[in-house]
């Protein structure tokens, strides 16, 4: 069940509070859910907008308050936060779990989340981890308006540059190692808080900057964008095909499964049509 803050509680507090980073509590537990939220309200510039108790009800709160930030339980009814983080990849803010166990935190690490606070949590330990995030946030709004800006700045009028006939390779660094990559081996990229994920055909490469900024260097012809966080070469594409639950997932050639944004079915489509089958 979700719980948005009413027009009698909280909700006085975020009006007053537009520009504070926004909150989602998920925990199945409400006492914990209440130390968390009295805990978290304690810090400056953050404001709780929502509690729920497992992750579907989660998926919905995320898509209704926006939040910047989601705190969350790992053992939980219905949906559990790691099957939340591991199945809605896309859909999902700066997270940072909350939970009694520490057995999970690599797997959490793995899913990219931006920290792991074991209960009881500390005040410290909090300012710690919501600072970490706040700072993940701040990056991202600035880059972001950066993009903004520059864009508004161009003529109307003039044309994206095309690519050149030989587009120069990417020069990547891989531990104490800097290799040329050209575009056409990179399978996916992903973006990963503030950095970028590039998966060629043979590794993988993390670099800072925004998925925004690097996909104006490919080619839109090849380079499909599937959601907030993924761009696919759509020629290391295997099979387009739907889920259980109506969301596309895109089968790639090296064994990786992406799902496909809601809001991007049109993209879906015309991979589809790019490996020569017929739309699901």
């Amino acid at each position: 069940m979700t719980t948005p803050m009413t027009a009698n509680g909280p909700k006085g507090d975020r009006d007053r509070r537009k520009d504070s980073i926004k909150v989602l509590l998920v925990d199945d537990e409400p006492p914990s859910r209440s130390l968390l939220k009295h805990l978290v309200e304690t810090q400056r510039d953050v404001t709780v907008v929502a509690e729920c108790g497992d992750g579907l009800a989660a998926l919905q709160a995320i898509e209704e308050c926006a939040p910047d930030i989601v705190m969350l339980d790992i053992n939980m009814p219905r949906m559990n936060g790691l099957e939340l983080l591991s199945q809605h990849p896309e859909r999902m803010p700066y997270t940072i779990i909350v939970t009694a166990v520490r057995e999970h935190a690599l797997k959490a690490f793995d899913l990219e989340v931006t920290d792991y606070l074991l209960k009881p949590v500390s005040v410290s330990r909090l300012q710690r981890a919501l600072g970490r995030a706040r700072r993940a946030i701040e990056r991202q709004r600035l880059s972001t308006l950066a993009e903004t800006i520059i864009s508004m700045t161009r003529p109307e009028a003039a044309e994206p540059e095309p690519l050149p006939q030989a587009p120069q390779p990417l020069l990547l660094r891989k531990g104490t190692e800097i290799k040329s990559i050209p575009l056409q081996q990179i399978v996916w990229l992903e973006s990963a808080n503030q950095y970028l994920k590039i998966h060629t055909v043979s590794d993988t490469f993390v670099q800072s900057g925004s998925l925004s900024a690097f996909a104006r260097r490919l080619d839109r012809s090849k380079f499909v964008q599937i959601s907030r966080s993924a761009i696919v070469n759509a020629d290391y594409a295997l099979a387009v095909r739907k889920g259980r639950n109506g969301v596309h997932i895109l089968d790639l050639r090296d064994g990786k499964r992406l799902n496909v944004a809601r809001s991007r079915a049109a993209e879906a489509v015309r991979i589809a049509e790019l490996i020569g089958e017929k739309a699901p």
